[in-house]
């Protein structure tokens, strides 16, 4: 079976957004960074914590589904992030805050995974990529809630989103190539939603 190459991976998750964005629309960033954006990202997150650090199977659904899902939540909060500070945005960023910002509509998302710039590794190093970029921002953002010393500037939120983006889909890459038969399923399963 075919290997998943990062073009197509990335096609198949814009093409995935694009029909979730359909039922869903704006309810990823409807209550702000905090109770929105970040819960989704977390949530993908711990997903990944249990399945890789602690070797336990989710039933209902595959971790390659999980690690693609995260990839599609730091591209949406990168679209955000790009709208509310379009400066910080390009300070930390090879594609422009005006091409990425949400207020482009869904396309922003497709235009946010093209510009991904993905690490090449396997599994442990992509997961231990994933960590460095989610760590960070999660400690920042939950400092930001509490109005504590420690909240991240704009620049910053978008470096590790960038970087989050980026090892999300790494690992995805890397699942993919260690479970063909999954990239199989995942793959007709986006392709038969139109």
């Amino acid at each position: 079976m075919p290997d998943l190459e990062q073009a197509s991976a990335l096609d198949l998750l814009s093409r995935l957004h694009a029909h979730k964005n359909a039922g869903y629309g704006n309810a990823w960033r409807k209550r702000g960074e905090l109770l929105s954006i970040f819960t989704n990202l977390a949530r993908k997150y711990d997903r990944l914590v249990v399945a890789l650090d602690q070797g336990v199977d989710a039933p209902d659904e595959r971790i390659l589904d999980t690690a693609g899902d995260l990839c599609v939540y730091a591209a949406k909060y990168l679209t955000w992030l790009a709208e509310r500070s379009p400066q910080g945005f390009d300070a930390a960023s090879t594609a422009r805050a005006v091409d990425c910002a949400d207020t482009g509509g869904p396309e922003a998302v497709g235009f946010v995974l093209g510009a991904i710039e993905v690490p090449s590794g396997d599994v442990p190093q992509s997961w231990g990529r994933v960590k460095a970029a989610f760590e960070p921002l999660e400690a920042g953002l939950i400092a930001q809630g509490e109005g504590a010393p420690g909240t991240l500037i704009w620049q910053r939120k978008t470096e590790l989103a960038w970087d989050l983006a980026g090892a999300s889909a790494a690992l995805l890459l890397a699942l993919g190539a260690e479970a063909p038969e999954e990239v199989e399923s995942w793959r007709g399963e986006i392709e038969a939603m139109g």
